[in-house]
Formats: structure tokens, sequence, C-alpha cells
């Protein structure tokens, strides 16, 4: 297995000298195994990723599965310039624990509304699935087996043991 991080930062992303080593991009972690990717997070960091899955023609063949921690802005402000969600060689199954009182389909669309983004949610080309994770069960994503529990962070928040 192999883990790229494709966005470290925490609240909003940043492009100065003193982040050059570790990178400037809000959270996004991609795993490749078995020529599968599962990615975590769709903070700023997805934009390259994206760019490279479109780039090298990667995860057309097969759902590309996101696993979403938390819906704070640094976590889904990403997803919008997500290459991939644009073309309809892509499938796309997002993951996430139920929230009490809005989905993550529902956050997602109001991040993607007319006022703040030129494409809805529902406009974009790629096949994209919700689907809602129970804690502390066992999860097969290709050949990747997951785990999710609650953390101490505010708001719904969740881990993933991969």
């Amino acid at each position: 297995m192999e883990l790229t991080f494709w966005g470290v930062r925490g609240s909003f992303p940043v492009a100065r000298p003193h982040v050059r080593r570790f990178g400037g991009n809000t959270s996004c972690l991609e795993l490749q195994s078995q020529g599968s990717h599962l990615i975590v997070d769709a903070g700023t960091g997805i934009r390259a990723l994206g760019q490279h899955l479109t780039a090298h023609n990667l995860c057309q063949d097969r759902p590309l599965h996101l696993l979403i921690s938390h819906t704070h802005w640094d976590h889904i402000q990403g997803f919008p310039f997500f290459a991939p969600a644009y073309s309809d060689k892509y499938e796309l199954v997002m993951h996430s624990v139920d929230r009490p009182r809005h989905s993550l389909e529902r956050l997602l669309s109001w991040q993607q509304d007319s006022h703040f983004f030129p494409v809805p949610l529902e406009r974009l080309k790629s096949r994209i699935a919700f689907s809602i994770l129970e804690e502390e069960t066992h999860y097969d994503f290709g050949p990747f087996k997951v785990m999710c529990l609650r953390l101490n962070h505010p708001g719904v928040s969740t881990g993933f043991r991969v």
C-alpha cells in the first residue's frame, strides 16, 4: 500500500516559502493498492490529485471511493475543483457517517450552490453516490479494509483505520 499526502494543513490553504517542505493545501490523502485508490477528505489538495488521476487515466474502470472525515470547510472545500467529478468516465462513491441535521450530499450541494460556485453538484458529469457509514463497522472498498470511529472534534467527526 502506498500513501500520498496531497494536503496536510488545517483551516485554510497557504502558499508561502516556509510551507514548501510539507505543502500548503488542506486535508487530502490518497491510498493506492492493487490498482485501486482510496481518498480521505476533499480539502484543497484534492485538486492536484484529481489532475493526476485524469492525466494518467487512473480509476476509470472501478469506483473511486472518498471517505469524508467531517464537513468542516478545510475537508471539503477542494471538491468543486476535483477534475474526475466533471468527467462521465468516473464513478465516485462519497462515504461519511450519518449527520444529525444535514447529509453529506446536502452540504456539498450547498457548497456548490449558484451563489457560491458556478457549477451545481447535480450538474457534475461523474456518477456520484453517497453512502452512510456506521461507526465501529468494517467495510471493504476493493483491497482496502476500513473501520470508522468517532473522534473528539467539534461536530460529527470520524477517524478511519485502513
